[in-house]
């Protein structure tokens, strides 16, 4: 049961992740991302997995924003193997600029928030994150965009602590389709 839930949720993810055509207005994306990022030394290291699915829309030609589910499993490594999972959800609002006819520079912010727990225990606490990530997108076709996240500024607020993280590391891919608004035939 679980391994087809798994299953499903990746085969969505993968087949809707970020896509942006040229970008119009009021058009509905469906998308999402995928991250990985390992900190060495192994011995004491940690590996990181996040997936994001995410519907959001176009306005002023240059704004997306929208809602995401956040998955995520953290595997920290030293005397013994600890994992931490996180599933929440959020806010998102990303700008786009514009290079050239295929190519966009994004700056992205999310805000969310979940709850986290811990492998092999009962402990769970609840979370909330703000971030800053810049990213790449690019529109081999229309209406399909392939986005690259690179590096991540952020705050992360958990019960009596606040973290900043300024991470140049972390790399996240996504893919998206643009579902655009059909224009009304005026003059007939």
């Amino acid at each position: 049961m679980k391994l087809k839930l798994k299953f499903l949720l990746l085969t969505f993810v993968c087949f809707y992740i970020h896509s942006f055509g040229q970008l119009s207005n009021y058009s509905l994306v469906i998308g999402g991302n995928f991250s990985f990022q390992k900190n060495y030394p192994k011995t004491s290291g940690a590996t990181i997995f996040n997936l994001n699915p995410e519907i959001g829309f176009v306005y002023k030609n240059k704004w997306e924003s929208g809602f995401l589910i956040s998955f995520s499993r953290t595997i920290f490594y030293g005397d013994e193997i600890n994992t931490i999972k996180l599933f929440g959800g959020g806010i998102y609002t990303k700008r786009y600029f514009h290079l050239n006819d295929k190519i966009y520079f994004a700056l992205r912010g999310n805000l969310s928030t979940g709850i986290q727990s811990f492998y092999n225990s009962s402990n769970s606490s609840r979370y909330s994150d703000l971030m800053i990530v810049p990213s790449f997108t690019f529109f081999p076709i229309k209406n399909f965009s392939i986005n690259a996240g690179i590096g991540i500024f952020g705050l992360k607020f958990m019960e009596n602590t606040t973290t900043i993280t300024l991470n140049s590391t972390n790399f996240s891919i996504g893919i998206s389709f643009f579902i655009a608004k059909k224009q009304k035939n005026s003059g007939q």
